[in-house]
């Protein structure tokens, strides 16, 4: 069992140089044995439902998930806010789990919680009411019905709103109350939800590796994956039956 994360790229045109090296993480993801890619949320900074006007602009990933696919690699694409309504395509044509909330999955010795993290908030409930907007059955079938160029610019504004949404919490905290609330999160969710050895979430943009033992003893380990910011090398982090470790993709 290999397991790679990846999430937070936020690839915003085929011209965009975080585009290339997703592209050479999927290309190298083909030799290495890899059994499980997750994709945890806002891969693009833009895909909106299942118009090919996107499969076109981004070909080259769509081309390396269907080789990932015929060598039996498990893509798990856990939509963020940036890439939404993407069970049409990414499920129905490349043949990907495609997730809007928190999954389970048995990964070797491993019970591993993964979510995108853009409900890990209770308090930003202004993000949380724009959130059951956006995945409406009426958003969903406008970007399925209108022209690729229009879906771009209604996106373009959807996701505009909810960078507003979540930049603005987001900036008003030190990176140290950051990692406070993803830690506190994991938690929570130990405690309300059921049990994990390990919870990989994003969205926030701060990366952050966090151990704690509960009251029964267990060891349980939080992971936040960070972001592929520009000018900053981009890391994944690498899950294998004798644990887990960040890999750095430069």
């Amino acid at each position: 069992m290999i397991a790679w994360f990846v999430s937070d790229i936020h690839i915003t045109s085929p011209d965009d140089p975080r585009l290339g090296a997703f592209e050479e993480f999927l290309h190298a993801r083909l030799g290495d044995n890899t059994t499980h890619v997750f994709l945890v949320g806002d891969i693009f900074d833009l895909w909106v439902g299942g118009d090919e006007f996107f499969a076109r602009r981004y070909s080259r990933v769509v081309e390396l998930v269907r080789e990932l696919r015929t060598k039996n690699v498990d893509i798990i694409y856990f939509e963020g806010n940036h890439d939404l309504h993407l069970e049409k395509f990414w499920s129905e044509q490349l043949g990907c789990r495609v997730c809007v909330g928190p999954q389970y999955f048995d990964l070797g010795q491993f019970r591993v919680r993964v979510e995108h993290g853009d409900q890990m908030n209770p308090s930003d409930t202004g993000y949380l009411v724009l959130r059951r907007i956006l995945r409406t059955n009426f958003v969903e079938g406008l970007a399925d019905r209108l022209p690729g160029s229009f879906v771009q610019k209604l996106g373009n504004v959807m996701s505009r709103s909810s960078r507003r949404w979540t930049s603005s919490p987001v900036k008003a905290r030190t990176e140290i109350s950051i990692r406070e609330m993803i830690r506190r999160h994991a938690e929570r969710a130990y405690q309300a939800d059921e049990p994990f050895d390990l919870i990989i979430s994003g969205h926030v943009h701060v990366s952050d590796e966090y151990e704690w033992s509960t009251a029964a003893g267990a060891i349980v380990k939080s992971v936040n994956l960070g972001v592929w910011t520009r000018g900053q090398a981009p890391a994944a982090y690498c899950l294998t039956e004798a644990g887990g470790t960040w890999v750095s993709l430069s």
